[in-house]
């Protein structure tokens, strides 16, 4: 069974494989969303580049990486991407870091966001 994640009454399937090594040993206290919608890529063009820019955000203090693909709702084509973080700091450092990167720049070209959401960890 596929697992799936409940936001605004849409299931989202977290099929995409992504290739990111996690950073288990600390504990993430906000979460990044971002849901949006593919323009000028496939989804299999789409994976390949978030596979292309985990090292970046590895490398400026990402703890995990998720992406899901909406299943139902006014548009199945949304995609969910989620990134963890231990502190705000850790999280402004990335997005410092993704604002150089010419591979994260050009994939954000071709992901027309709709909702951009910070959550911090109760407990």
């Amino acid at each position: 069974m596929t697992p799936t994640f409940l936001a605004s009454k849409n299931p989202f399937d977290f099929n995409c494989e992504i290739n990111f090594v996690e950073l288990a040993l600390k504990q993430p206290f906000y979460i990044s969303l971002s849901s949006g919608y593919l323009e000028g890529l496939t989804e299999a063009e789409f994976v390949d580049s978030v596979n292309n820019v985990t090292s970046a955000f590895s490398d400026s203090g990402a703890l995990t990486i998720s992406l899901a693909k909406c299943l139902i709702g006014a548009r199945p084509d949304t995609y969910l991407f989620g990134v963890t973080f231990n502190s705000l700091s850790c999280l402004n450092e990335n997005a410092s870091a993704l604002a150089q990167n010419s591979e994260y720049q050009e994939l954000s070209r071709h992901f027309i966001g709709q909702n951009k959401t910070l959550l911090k960890f109760l407990g």
